[in-house]
């Protein structure tokens, strides 16, 4: 096998390799200098196999021929310029610009969450250098966070036109599936005919991902992947994170709507609509730009909203559905506009990169065909009950076997958890390196398979039933299933043995204060905020608007003040703050 280090030094044609940058399955990719025209430039290169060449290497061959192809008739400074494709005994190369900075995908595991307009700004690049392309009838198929470079001017550049779908030349036929699974359009994933439509969708999954922190679409297998992008919707933006305004979830909905004939038509009029929106904020001023989609959008009349800690190391979960024991406030005139229902509390800042939530109410059995491809649909839900009829014939077999056989699995999943619990058995005792091993495997499923996640969990409070994490990480998993007791129960056990983990605090505030319990809410947002987390405005936020509910406006316009005073962008807080001072 090639050791690309071995190829350090090495001159091809004219082009001597200077540092190895980076390589994956369709090539190697070099810094490297021109000799002839004395520049520096980036090499990607894949050797030639001969008679020993596997279709892979084949594969990787036609997409070097075809990005030369493509990202050689664009030139936008917002594509990575090619300059020449060339050939030797030994290997194929593209020579291209050679440009420094971050890919969006670093950017995004350094930061999870950015902000808003500087997610606009971005987008708003790539959607210009889709317009070029669009304009040469060329399709990318692949937009994904790994192919958006971002450079240190804030420049954004789009790369990596290896799956380029180009008039003159097609290396594929319908029917057959290339880009990245989580990225793709309901079209492609189904293997569909594509154009510059199923691009936008990409786009507006990236998007998604850059304002929440989460991919729109989750799944453990590329089947029940392809199953949601089809026909489920993603989870509302603005339920993720309260701080995103009304007009960016639209403009994000429309552009991952299923039909195409729902989506923003052109690159440019997803542009014009980024765009109307900056104007508006500046203005003041309603946008003129239809984002709207034909499909129902919840109202949010008469929703309520508090602030939830955000920031570049902290996700939320998505709510579930939960009774409020408080009466509801009856609206008046002098209350803020109603923007989202409560955000959930955080999850712990050295959680890994979460995967998309999956709450019950948003993966409903196979839904009414949405669009005129009702071949499609139908197809997708078929294959969707033949797999549920596989899964329901190996539970039986299952079943049936630990009828005759000792189980080794602990009863996680059926018996109700308490904490310390130690009804559940293990096949050895851990060590607590192992414990930690298991919780942190634990932590990324809590969202996609909670199932898993509680087996994990709960198999280290067995064995360690004073384990900080595998207490808070059940607190965690039981407020996402909305069992606030036992989360409740959990989240003290945690406190007892680290009362100073801020955490803690935040999300027993947010559980009693769902319930209606101000008093108990505003104890503990005290006890969070005495221990000055980064996200202090958002605490004063949610006492406010507990002191709101408690008909204390006095304290309430207090802490409104203090949480605007420290962020002046928490427009949560500025809202409230409106209305508190406007009674009468």
């Amino acid at each position: 096998m090639l050791n690309p280090g071995n190829l350090t030094g090495i001159t091809i044609d004219q082009f001597r390799l200077d540092e190895f940058i980076g390589q994956g399955s369709m090539g190697i990719v070099y810094k490297a200098f021109d000799n002839v025209l004395k520049r520096t430039v980036a090499i990607k290169l894949i050797p030639k196999g001969g008679d020993t060449e596997t279709p892979t290497m084949a594969e990787a061959r036609k997409r070097l021929i075809q990005e030369a192809q493509a990202a050689g008739r664009l030139s936008h400074p917002n594509i990575v310029t090619i300059h020449s494709y060339g050939e030797t005994d030994d290997f194929q190369y593209i020579c291209m610009e050679y440009i420094t900075g971050k890919t969006l995908a670093d950017i995004l595991e350094e930061e999870n969450i950015l902000p808003v307009e500087e997610a606009i700004e971005i987008i708003e690049q790539v959607l210009l250098a889709l317009d070029k392309a669009h304009q040469e009838q060329i399709v990318h198929r692949d937009i994904k966070p790994s192919n958006i470079m971002v450079l240190p001017d804030k420049r954004a550049k789009v790369m990596d036109f290896g799956i380029a779908k180009i008039p003159s030349l097609s290396m594929t036929t319908t029917g057959t599936v290339l880009g990245t699974p989580y990225y793709m359009s309901p079209e492609q994933i189904s293997g569909q005919k594509v154009d510059i439509l199923s691009d936008i969708f990409s786009v507006g999954a990236v998007f998604y991902q850059m304002i929440t922190g989460v991919r729109p679409f989750e799944g453990e297998t590329t089947v029940t992947l392809a199953y949601k992008i089809v026909q489920v919707d993603p989870i509302p933006p603005r339920i993720l994170r309260v701080h995103i305004p009304q007009e960016i979830e639209n403009i994000c909905k429309k552009a991952l709507a299923k039909d195409p004939a729902q989506r923003f038509q052109s690159p440019l009029e997803m542009l014009e609509a980024l765009r109307a929106y900056k104007n508006r904020d500046k203005t003041g001023k309603k946008p003129l730009v239809d984002t709207t989609i034909k499909s129902r959008v919840a109202p949010l009349d008469g929703e309520q909203t508090v602030a939830a800690p955000i920031g570049e190391e902290r996700t939320v979960i998505a709510p579930v559905t939960i009774p409020v024991t408080a009466e509801p406030v009856q609206p008046k005139a002098v209350e803020p506009p109603p923007v989202s229902p409560p955000p959930p509390p955080p999850q712990d800042r050295a959680q890994e990169r979460p995967q998309a939530p999956k709450p019950k109410a948003q993966v409903p059995p196979a839904q009414p065909a949405k669009t005129t491809e009702s071949r499609l649909k139908a197809l997708t839900i078929a294959v969707s009950l033949i797999l549920v009829m596989i899964i329901g014939i190996v539970l039986v077999i299952r079943f049936a076997k630990s009828k005759t056989q000792p189980s080794l699995v602990p009863p996680s999943e059926t018996a109700t958890a308490q904490p310390g619990s130690s009804s559940v058995r293990t096949t050895s005792r851990q060590t607590p390196e192992g414990l930690d091993r298991l919780v942190a495997e634990a932590k990324p499923l809590i969202q996609g398979n909670p199932a898993r996640a509680k087996k994990l969990l709960l198999e280290v409070l067995a064995q360690d039933p004073d384990h900080f994490e595998a207490n808070f990480q059940m607190g965690r998993l039981m407020t996402f299933e909305g069992d606030f007791l036992q989360a409740v129960l959990y989240y003290r056990k945690a406190e007892k043995v680290n009362p100073r983990f801020p955490e803690i605090h935040f999300n027993l505030g947010y559980i009693f204060m769902t319930q209606g319990e101000y008093d108990k809410a505003l104890q503990a947002y005290e006890s969070c905020r005495s221990l000055h987390p980064p996200y202090l405005d958002e605490v004063l936020t949610n006492m406010g608007f507990c002191y709101q509910k408690k008909n204390d406006l006095i304290k309430a316009e207090s802490y409104f003040r203090e949480a605007v005073k420290l962020n002046p962008n928490n427009m949560i807080a500025q809202k409230y703050l409106t209305a508190v001072t406007q009674k009468p």
